[in-house]
């Protein structure tokens, strides 16, 4: 079919009640060139093997939405094409049945908000989620609950929030866009106002790496794009689950179990030779409280860093391919790392 056969059986489609409107269904195409073109401008290939384009087809064959127009199906909740539309990678399903699904891990340690949190997560995802709550009566800590909830998980990706936020509609499918195989993908962070439980509006986005190897807010990102980002906070960020394993988890005790989730997993996509990015285009409004429900030792944070510092140095993090200069470089200048 050509691109102006495309467009006029879509005016037609448009005619009839059932279906979006022409400019919807033009709306709905931009969107998706706008994905595509953006993910080949950071280097991701958009070819679907035969395997998965037999079974978006098989999905939408099945599906109650699916109408003909001019012999021809299309999907009468968005208006696509379902011939021309499961061949393109960055082609989402509006009704998530293409998705793989995401499973998210949230920490509960008296959480005030996690109803709540809970709520949003659900009502503003697009595709399959799982929600897994690992509960932390005895203080064991972010980093062991979290392995826990990992390990519970039966999604391809793997979506770590805390329990006091609101998140965006759409950012599942929006996050997982681009991740790639090696990939983490961060949300732009934002304040929650405690007594609306309203997101505040600020913009919390790239983060760097001091010469400590400890996580600084840094620069501020352009609305709705994806960046590069050198490093993360320990909120709102997704990877696939076979890559959370394969770099072994969090790391656990003897080490902090609280804190500088950011540096950790920074260094670990990175040096590993995947990419970290910030996709501001899904926002997680987190309450930053004024005093944490959780005992963190000062100590073993610092104990964590040098910890963090030496293994990277000895090129012994899981799969490390690259030195820490090598990333420094890669996003120089870098504060505190002049000389």
């Amino acid at each position: 079919m050509s691109f102006l056969d495309e467009i006029k059986d879509a005016y037609k489609a448009s005619s009839l009640p059932e279906f979006p409107s022409f400019e919807r269904m033009g709306v709905n195409y931009i969107k998706t060139v706008g994905v595509y073109v953006l993910r080949k401008s950071l280097g991701f290939s958009d070819k679907l093997s035969e395997e998965e384009i037999q079974r978006r087809l098989a999905i939408c064959k099945a599906c109650e939405h699916i109408k003909y127009v001019n012999g021809k199906p299309r999907c009468h909740h968005c208006g696509c094409n379902m011939e021309v539309g499961v061949k393109y990678f960055n082609k989402r399903c509006a009704l998530g049945k293409w998705e793989e699904m995401v499973s998210v891990i949230i920490p509960n340690r008296a959480e005030k908000y996690i109803d709540r949190t809970v709520q949003s997560v659900k009502e503003n995802a697009i595709g399959p989620i799982e929600i897994i709550i690992e509960d932390d009566p005895d203080g064991l800590g972010n980093k062991v609950i979290r392995n826990r909830g990992a390990k519970k998980a039966k999604g391809e990706y793997l979506f770590f929030v805390d329990g006091h936020c609101i998140m965006t509609k759409g950012w599942d499918v929006q996050l997982k866009a681009f991740c790639g195989e090696k990939d983490l993908v961060q949300c732009r962070l934002d304040g929650i106002n405690e007594d609306t439980w309203t997101p505040l509006g600020n913009k919390y986005d790239h983060v760097y790496l001091n010469k400590d190897l400890k996580e600084k807010w840094w620069n501020k990102g352009k609305d709705n794009s994806v960046e590069e980002l050198m490093c993360l906070t320990g909120c709102g960020f997704l990877l696939r689950r076979k890559r959370f394993f394969e770099l072994g988890g969090y790391y656990e005790e003897p080490h902090t179990q609280w804190g500088s989730d950011g540096p950790e997993w920074g260094c670990k996509i990175w040096l590993s030779g995947g990419r970290c990015f910030l996709h501001t285009g899904v926002v997680c409004a987190h309450l930053f409280r004024k005093q944490s429900p959780f005992l963190i030792n000062g100590n073993k944070v610092t104990e964590f860093h040098n910890f963090l510092k030496q293994t990277i140095l000895d090129k012994k993090l899981p799969l490390q391919i690259y030195s820490i200069d090598w990333l420094v470089d890669k996003f120089k200048p870098v504060p505190t790392w002049d000389n």
